[in-house]
């Protein structure tokens, strides 16, 4: 997509730990690694919330002993990033279970209604927020909802790179 002011981008779980440490060792394929150096290169800042953040991490710890690594690599990057002002993180006053969406969300995308509750919740005049996701079947059916209601984007790794 082809934004032409800066941007908030709100990765879903799967690109989020695809980009920083799956599609890194090769476990998977993906474009989601090149959505987060776009992330950086640009004016655009990785917005999170703690329920992100824990379903990130808690994902990670049915990894074993390797989880903890994984974990820690993930916090290393986020710190990183936040050292140059690429981080939002949300308030703990915002309340993520109480943004009313304004439309009904599909049964097979109630696992990611935090991913999409951050993005209401940073959503304000004047600012693009966009949704970096890697499964669009669950994604495409609120896609144009979400544009429409709130004005977020919903974009695949390539889309968001590649205008």
């Amino acid at each position: 997509m082809n934004f032409s002011n800066p941007v908030e981008v709100v990765f879903d779980t799967s690109a989020l730990l695809g980009a920083v440490i799956f599609e890194n060792e090769r476990k998977e394929k993906g474009e989601a690694k090149e959505a987060l150096e776009y992330l950086n290169a640009q004016c655009h800042k990785l917005v999170l919330s703690r329920e992100i953040v824990e379903e990130s991490t808690g994902r990670l710890w049915i990894e074993g002993t390797r989880g903890f690594t994984y974990i820690q690599k993930l916090l290393d990057l986020l710190d990183e990033l936040e050292r140059k002002g690429k981080v939002i993180r949300l308030p703990k006053s915002v309340k993520i279970e109480s943004i009313a969406l304004g439309f009904q969300i599909p049964k097979e995308i109630e696992h990611d209604i935090h991913v999409i509750k951050t993005a209401v919740a940073v959503k304000r005049k004047g600012i693009t927020v966009c949704i970096v996701h890697k499964n669009s079947r669950h994604f495409e059916p609120i896609k144009e909802e979400l544009r429409k209601k709130h004005g977020i984007f919903v974009s695949t790794p390539v889309e968001y790179v590649d205008p």
